[in-house]
């Protein structure tokens, strides 16, 4: 597909059919002029005064010839729009919305897009600027002159008019294979560099599949590992997942199927040769690269595995239990499983280590790189588990006047309330009741009803001095102000789609809602900003945006909405390891690096000034048929600014199981809590250690309550025990 793109003046303009057709490029700029009055434009053939009303306007190509010629079966048309009077006042100019529509007269295939323009700083004499991106979508071309009408207009009926002239141009050549390394008939191929194919033209990447490239021995296995390509040399690579065997003949086979730029032509047959590798000439032992848990380290977790990797792949029968030893200090072997794997071996002990204890890890001799050469000597490492600190009080909520029993309903801290609002009351009833606790007093008052339907699995904010609650497998939402103890409908119109589990956060001047799961529990990647002042919503860009999901972790910075993780279904979802942040301001997501954060549906996360906190509770896997699972749990931060992710350097990080965790900061620390462990812990940045909590006089083990961070304690209120739906709430200070 050919991009035709414009940037703003003073970068560079231009178009091109992909990467390497850059002798193509065409410079053009699609200007939208729009006029305030809303002044017609008259007809599409009368003189446009760009002065008053609507134009476009496309440079000629660089040859002048008013034609760009491409290979390519379609093109996009993107860029920037500009809209006019130079003299209109960005302070008190409404948007405008910009449409687009083309046509094709040599096809006859027609489309539309559209554009929101967003008040900027003085460009070229009109104060209103605004960028787009894809306008045109796809636009199919034909063979030989492809002739594409261009209309933009506003939503006062001001247009303008301009028209482009693109040849396509047959490609009748296939590509051929022109080199390759190793070559046909090599007899001293080395077992540890990539193989390559060289092309005679640029080739389609996405036709170039490691399944079109393989590599079997003499025995007709395949050689496993991944392909890249090179398209500034024409070459494909395959980089083998492990080195080849010395002495072995091996056969190269490249698909028939592989296409060149524009898929205009494949290769037409398999292609296939064979080739031999060097003999061994391995005479050196392997060694110890890398140990983990580090050597003399003092707080290793008691549910960590032993792990140690090498500098060569090793003879997986050399690794054992016997080779592979975790001993307590001045006690007997401990009976762990030992796996190995490339070059990395792990030793998983059945249970939970001592804490507070030290551990000596030992690898012997006995093991063997695949050259048969052993370890020069036995290599051996000491390291101690934690202990962890126990602190904090408990008290149980008053239960007079409190809101019934529930589980999925909502609760924020207004400042000086707590406030709990909707859920489930019985199996699948719903409520419109709620109720507001002073935990300074320990007392309940009650909330009014009037106007406002039940609801559960909602989101509720504090927006200043009122609560937002919205969704719940519906698009309606309401503002409840506490102090005169009413509701107020929220506008519906442009408002976000039905959904659950969604993220909702308040930028100080608006509520940015996105994702979650549509009624037919389908992940979603859309949102919404609802204005309190003006009721009113604007969807959010979804260029760039998070793949659909929920069970995200999110935080707010102050200037940007964060987004990272979680699964792309509610119903056994595929854990996700990306994010993106989200600024509202430009209305533009920008892509988060993944760097080595833990993913998956159960994360919850806070902002601590400077940093998104993303912790993950731990992630339970089972491995043998007793159902111990090997428990993992991860805290990471990431900074913004510089776009990295960072690894505490405590390695204590408890376990809280999978389940629901609350997550708050504290404003010096971040305070976890899982409702189904009945457990939590602070964490304390600065000492890079984590306190555990007493549970004593604590919440018991449940699912579905709600949890607020007043400022100086944790409130938990409500959800659902073995025993049944809960009205108590429990209140946990220092």
């Amino acid at each position: 597909m050919a991009t035709v793109t414009a940037r703003l003046p003073g970068n560079d303009l231009e178009l091109g059919s992909g990467r390497h057709e850059m002798k193509h490029w065409l410079p053009i700029i699609l200007g939208i002029l729009l006029g305030a009055c809303g002044g017609g434009g008259g007809g599409e053939d009368d003189a446009i005064d760009t002065d008053n009303i609507g134009w476009v306007d496309i440079q000629e190509p660089i040859n002048g010839n008013g034609t760009y010629r491409t290979r390519a079966s379609s093109i996009e048309i993107s860029g920037n729009a500009f809209v006019s009077p130079a003299d209109a006042d960005c302070e008190t100019v409404n948007p405008v919305q910009l449409t687009l529509t083309w046509n094709n007269d040599s096809s006859g295939q027609s489309g539309g897009g559209g554009i929101r323009s967003f008040c900027q700083d003085t460009f070229l004499g009109f104060q209103r600027v605004s960028r787009w991106l894809i306008l045109a979508g796809d636009i199919d071309l034909q063979f030989g002159d492809n002739v594409i009408n261009i209309r933009a207009a506003d939503n006062a009926g001001n247009f303008g008019t301009a028209t482009i002239n693109v040849i396509r141009e047959e490609d009748v050549t296939a590509p051929l294979i022109v080199d390759a390394s190793p070559g046909p008939g090599t007899i001293d191929a080395p077992v540890n560099r990539s193989i390559t194919v060289t092309f005679s033209e640029s080739m389609r990447a996405t036709s170039l599949t490691n399944d079109r490239f393989t590599v079997t021995d003499t025995n007709g296995q395949t050689v496993t590992g991944f392909t890249r390509y090179d398209d500034r040399n024409f070459r494909w690579e395959f980089d083998p997942e492990f080195d080849l065997l010395h002495s072995t003949d091996y056969r190269v086979t490249i698909s028939g199927l592989v296409e060149d730029r524009f898929g205009n032509n494949t290769l037409g047959a398999d292609v296939s040769w064979s080739f031999t590798t060097a003999p061994n000439t391995d005479v050196t032992p392997p060694a110890v690269t890398e140990v983990s848990p580090d050597p003399g380290a003092a707080c290793v977790s008691p549910d960590a595995n032993v792990l140690a990797s090498f500098d060569e792949p090793l003879d997986s029968m050399t690794v054992n239990s016997t080779t592979f030893t975790l001993t307590e200090t001045g006690g007997a072997a401990i009976d762990a499983t030992v796996t190995y794997d490339g070059t990395t071996t792990v030793l998983d002990p059945p249970l939970p280590l001592i804490s507070g204890t030290t551990y000596e890890a030992r690898l012997t001799t006995g093991i063997a790189d695949l050259a048969g050469n052993a370890l020069d000597a036995d290599f051996s490492w000491s390291f101690t588990t934690a202990s962890m600190v126990v602190s904090g009080n408990w008290s149980q909520t008053s239960q007079a006047a409190a809101p019934v029993e529930r589980r999925d309903h909502s609760m924020v801290w207004s400042g000086s309330e707590i406030i709990v609002w909707g859920g489930h009351v019985g199996a699948f009833a719903e409520t419109d009741t709620g109720g507001r606790y002073d935990p300074v007093t320990d007392t309940w008052s009650a909330m009014s009803r009037e106007g406002v339907p039940a609801r559960s699995g909602h989101t509720a904010i504090m927006a200043g001095n009122e609560m937002f609650v919205w969704g719940g497998n519906t698009n309606t939402g309401f503002r409840y102000d506490p102090g005169t103890d009413t509701w107020m409908a929220m506008s519906t119109i442009n408002a976000p789609s039905s959904r659950r589990l969604n993220v909702a956060i308040w930028t100080g001047t608006e509520m940015l809602v996105w994702g979650g799961a549509s009624p037919a529990d389908q992940a979603l990647d859309t949102g919404g900003r609802y204005d309190p002042m003006t009721d009113t919503w604007n969807p959010m860009s979804t260029v760039n945006a998070p793949s659909p999901r929920v069970g995200m972790a999110y935080a707010w910075t102050g200037a940007e909405l964060i987004v990272w993780g979680g699964v792309d279904s509610p119903v056994a979802g595929t854990t996700l390891t990306d994010g993106a942040r989200y600024n509202p301001v430009t209305d533009t997501w920008t892509p988060m690096a993944i760097g080595d954060a833990t993913g998956g549906p159960e994360l919850v996360a806070a902002w601590n000034g400077y940093e998104m906190v993303v912790w993950n509770g731990g992630l339970p896997s089972f491995i043998d048929g007793n159902g111990y699972p090997a428990k993992t749990a991860t805290l990471r931060m990431y900074d913004p600014l510089t776009d990295s992710w960072r690894a505490t350097a405590n390695l204590c990080e408890p376990y809280l199981g999978a389940g629901e965790v609350h997550a708050h900061w504290t404003g010096s620390r971040l305070f976890v809590w899982s409702n189904d462990e009945n457990g939590g812990y602070f964490y304390d940045p600065a000492s890079d250690s984590w306190d555990a909590i007493d549970s004593f006089g604590g919440p018991s083990a449940r699912s579905g309550a709600a949890s607020a961070w007043t400022g100086d304690r944790f409130v938990l209120w409500g959800g659902q025990a073995p025993s049944g739906l809960q009205e108590t709430g429990f209140v946990f200070t220092e």
